[in-house]
């Protein structure tokens, strides 16, 4: 999980949701003390109701470079329980040095690349893709915050790869130019374009000559998958391979001695060279999400207004759905202090595992102000617990955890609410919180769990209380 603390600040500022509820449970009172001290009780027959909610915009770009995203998304999946769900990338190359020298030259080639990430990739990975690469003839602005529903006017198009199957695994590493490199995409791009950049840069409208002429006459492109694409694919911005490569040839001729000829001849001679547009911190870099839920089985799960025992809550990343869940009796719990508040969320389908992995985080958020969703104390106090490393959660939990029962396998997730439930219980907040996958902007995993009232993965809320 990278750049936690980044992720910390997007979710609780940037995530607006909208619900229409269902599936409420019957109340229950069994109260067990673990025990000597009848004071310490347990219960886990707390009334849980849940619904489907539909996500809303995420930031995907803000001119801190402290809350920038690490990886963009683009692809295209399309399965049954979710539908369609579509990124495509939008980004402003700028100038790793400025007025390089052309003379004695000849064109190459202009080459897109960009490094896949470690992991994260899904849907059917393994199958042909396709991308396209258009110009952009809109300005993006590097001092503006850019929202997933954001999109920028595009001109012609200037490259593609058709019918490739990604090499996505870390150890399938390239060889570019003599030097091994990270897995990527490479898209040569049109010709026309490098030898427009090649032109002369001592004139006074040369693209190369600062990087104020270069966004202006260039203003970036846009990467966009085929309709027909069956894999959402994840690139890392942060590391040297994502840039666009100008190869050319420096030609010159040179005086060599010919031991045949017994004499100096001339000879021309040819030597490689590159220029690289980057990607850093001052780059505009965006993605633009889109969701189709029409025919989709997480779509009948919207709008229910009545109890069913085969409710399902519907986790997605990017602007996908999410998960309303009340505790609509806790303010009866007078006068206890929580010892702990653990909600059991379990996996209820594992069917399509091997292309859409489990969600390897989830978050709980409560109502903000301004209609907006805040992360709960206790995933803030785990962060700050634990710090911003691969243990930051390990409090919360969140993470699917695999058990066995009856012969055979399932995953659950653990959250610990115990300081939010206190509040509810006290009346501090609402009854309600949000549970998401974390981070959305960065990932498109999906998960499925039972409902409040799902007979065989319900949600359970295990509550170790001391009355007072």
């Amino acid at each position: 999980m990278k750049n936690l603390a980044r992720n910390f600040i997007l979710l609780a500022a940037g995530l607006f949701l909208f619900s229409h509820c269902n599936n409420s449970s019957v109340i229950g009172g069994e109260i067990l003390p673990p025990g000597d001290n009848v004071n310490v009780l347990f219960m886990d027959t707390i009334s849980i109701s849940s619904c489907v909610i539909t996500g809303d915009t995420v930031r995907v770009y803000d001119p801190d470079f402290r809350n920038q995203l690490n990886v963009y998304l683009a692809g295209r999946t399309d399965d049954p329980d979710f539908g369609e769900a579509t990124s495509e990338i939008y980004k402003q190359y700028r100038l790793a040095t400025t007025n390089p020298n052309f003379e004695s030259t000849e064109f190459d080639s202009l080459v897109l690349s960009m490094a896949y990430a470690l992991d994260g990739h899904v849907g059917n990975v393994d199958e042909p893709q396709t991308y396209y690469v258009h110009r952009l003839i809109e300005d993006m602005d590097n001092t503006e915050t850019y929202f997933s529903n954001q999109t920028f006017m595009t001109g012609t198009q200037i490259g593609s790869i058709e019918n490739f199957i990604p090499r996505v695994e870390p150890t399938d590493s390239v060889l570019v130019d003599t030097t091994l490199q990270l897995p990527q995409l490479r898209i040569r791009l049109d010709d026309a374009l490098g030898m427009e950049f090649m032109e002369d840069p001592s004139m006074n409208d040369s693209l190369l000559s600062s990087t104020s002429m270069f966004l202006d006459g260039f203003k970036g492109v846009r990467i966009s998958p085929d309709p027909s694409n069956t894999a959402m694919l994840l690139f890392d911005f942060t590391v040297p391979e994502t840039k666009m490569t100008l190869h050319y040839t420096f030609v010159e001729t040179v005086r060599v001695w010919d031991e045949n000829l017994m004499d100096s001849v001339d000879v021309e001679q040819r030597t490689p060279r590159l220029f690289n547009f980057i990607i850093n911190s001052q780059s505009a870099k965006t993605m633009h999400f889109q969701h189709d839920y029409t025919g989709s089985i997480a779509k009948e799960f919207f709008d229910k207004t009545i109890d069913r025992p085969d409710s399902l809550v519907y986790l997605q990343a990017m602007e996908g759905v999410e998960a309303q869940v009340t505790f609509p009796y806790a303010e009866r719990l007078d006068d206890i202090i929580v010892n702990k508040a653990e909600l059991i969320l379990t996996v209820a389908d594992t069917s399509n595992i091997e292309k859409f992995p489990l969600a390897p985080q989830l978050v709980v958020l409560e109502d903000g102000d301004d209609n907006d969703k805040v992360l709960i104390v206790d995933v803030i106090a785990s962060f700050n617990v634990a710090g911003s490393g691969s243990e930051s959660f390990n409090v919360f939990g969140g993470q699917p955890e695999m058990f066995t029962e009856s012969g055979g396998i399932f995953y659950r997730y653990n959250l610990n609410i115990s300081g939010h439930f206190q509040d509810i219980v006290d009346g501090v907040v609402g009854n309600s919180i949000y549970i998401t996958i974390f981070p959305k902007e960065e990932t498109a995993d999906h998960v499925i769990l039972g409902g409040g009232v799902n007979q065989n993965f319900g949600m359970k809320l295990n509550l170790t209380y001391t009355e007072l």
